[in-house]
């Protein structure tokens, strides 16, 4: 998955985007203007800003409470609803009303809540209902979250905001793997 994620990575850094007349314009005025390859105004979308680091800090400690548990049973509940929600936030995000920034908070939140709860569960159904709530916020945080980092940009800057996104958690999960080892 990493690798595939890596070639995503490159080819977004060189994908340049159909444009027209207008903006190729505006395009070869920026090059006179000695503007380099990567576009630094990047750095200028807060919400981009905010969802890239706020994600990749997330993600560090996503993945530690389900390594602990036990029975490998359980995560059939967590993938199934994983993939079941993925479908209705793709379609949540056709709303022009529905912000995905709210969605993407909302389940980071309950996912933060459950899992201060899990110490609490004695019994088989809580760690059943902790899958299903886990896997119900994985799904949105993983769809809901590229959505919104790709929503936060102007439509020339979404490819390289698109790998720079990816480029981030590519180096959180080499963090990751790192301190398993230590």
């Amino acid at each position: 998955m990493a690798g595939i994620v890596s070639i995503t990575c490159i080819l977004a850094f060189i994908y340049r985007p159909i444009v027209s007349d207008s903006d190729r314009e505006q395009q070869n005025v920026n090059r006179k203007q000695g503007k380099k390859f990567w576009d630094i105004s990047i750095l200028k979308h807060k919400v981009f800003l905010l969802c890239t680091m706020s994600g990749a800090v997330f993600y560090l400690s996503h993945y530690i409470p389900p390594m602990h548990m036990e029975a490998s049973r359980l995560y059939i509940y967590s993938g199934l609803a994983s993939l079941l929600v993925r479908p209705l936030i793709g379609r949540l995000n056709d709303v022009s009303w529905i912000n995905m920034l709210y969605i993407y908070s909302v389940a980071a939140a309950i996912e933060g809540v459950v899992t201060i709860l899990l110490p609490l569960a004695t019994t088989n159904v809580h760690f059943i209902l902790y899958f299903v709530v886990y896997g119900l916020c994985d799904g949105t945080l993983g769809c809901g979250l590229t959505i919104v980092v790709l929503n936060s940009l102007p439509d020339t800057l979404k490819p390289l905001g698109f790998s720079t996104y990816n480029s981030w958690h590519i180096l959180r999960q080499h963090v990751v793997r790192f301190l398993e080892v230590l």
